[in-house]
């Protein structure tokens, strides 16, 4: 028996744009760990220089055999481009549980560049520091939001194919 914790696109049962993963109803679409762009979309060198911040709205669902107890999330991979805007320090990455709770649809927001309501984003970057998720213990097929934002401030330098990883954990019942 295994906790097994899979992310998903939000945005409706068939959306498979993570452009387009801006609240909703959870999609039956997975986010690729391989795939470049997975995510956020490349900063283009006019938005570098002038600087924006967009969302996006991940579902994380337990998809495994048992409960998972008291998870919480983190950062555990930051960009390696030194010329990356996206830094621990700046808090340029950084990440809040969703407002709706386990098992609801997060309101949707009205583009990818308005800010979600009642959430706090943190940037925690070990498990001690995560950010527990609203729920203390996630059944097989529970799911919560956790909301997601990247600030690029204004005169960056263009950088691509950045990386970075936000893992939610928690223990076995």
């Amino acid at each position: 028996m295994t906790v097994v914790p899979h992310w998903y696109l939000s945005g409706g049962a068939s959306n498979s744009d993570p452009t387009l993963s801006i609240g909703g109803a959870k999609s039956s679409v997975q986010v690729s760990s391989t795939e470049l762009d997975s995510v956020f979309d490349d900063t283009t060198g006019d938005e570098a220089a002038s600087g924006y911040t967009d969302y996006r709205l991940l579902y994380v669902q337990n998809d495994g055999d048992t409960d998972w107890v008291a998870p919480v999330g983190w950062f555990t991979f930051q960009p390696r481009n030194p010329a990356s805007p996206y830094t621990v320090n700046g808090d340029t990455i950084s990440a809040a549980m969703a407002a709706a709770g386990k098992n609801a649809p997060e309101t949707a927001i009205a583009n990818d560049h308005t800010a979600p309501a009642d959430v706090t984003f943190a940037n925690p970057s070990t498990k001690g520091t995560g950010v527990a998720l609203t729920s203390p213990d996630y059944a097989a097929g529970d799911y919560i939001g956790v909301w997601l934002r990247r600030v690029v401030p204004s005169s960056q330098n263009y950088s691509s194919g950045n990386e970075w990883s936000y893992v939610v954990e928690g223990d076995d019942a």
